[in-house]
């Protein structure tokens, strides 16, 4: 829910749902200790995290602070408003990072059924830690150090 309101980073688009984000994740390839995979998707969102240097050069470009929020945590990142319109950065692309299901953070009715801890236990059991549109390779918001900013659409 985090990836759906403008100033915040890249958001999704209505047209995608979690029925679209679920196909996405049983699609994505994976083994041993999961990762990070790239899938495709049709009008998934808007890439709304931009290289420092490449937000400054966006129409009327002007510098602001926004808040983020990284593993519970706010944290204050850069952020670029711009009359560039929102259509502007849509993207087909959408970032999946998947991970071993921990069991000290699965909900506590799943913790109550056997079958699922058995899983998780056996390392078959897996979670979506997040899921994004956009780029894969921006770094998580605490190691921007002003090298990367939030676009803020007009």
């Amino acid at each position: 829910m985090s990836h759906n309101e403008i100033g915040t980073g890249s958001v999704f688009s209505r047209a995608i749902n979690e029925r679209t984000l679920i196909s996405l994740v049983q699609k994505a390839p994976i083994k041993g200790n999961g990762g990070l995979y790239t899938m495709k998707a049709s009008n998934v969102g808007y890439n709304l995290v931009l290289p420092m240097d490449e937000a400054l050069r966006l129409p009327d470009a002007t510098k602001t602070m926004v808040q983020k929020e990284e593993r519970g945590k706010k944290i204050d990142v850069q952020a670029v408003e711009t009359s560039a319109p929102l259509r502007s950065f849509q993207t087909d692309i959408v970032t999946l990072i998947i991970r071993p299901s921990n069991p000290q953070f699965l909900p506590q009715d799943a913790k109550q059924i056997p079958a699922i801890l058995e899983d998780v236990r056996d390392g078959r059991s897996y979670s979506v830690l997040t899921a994004f549109p956009g780029n894969p390779d921006i770094p998580p918001s605490s190691q921007w150090g002003g090298k990367y900013a939030v676009i803020i659409p007009s």
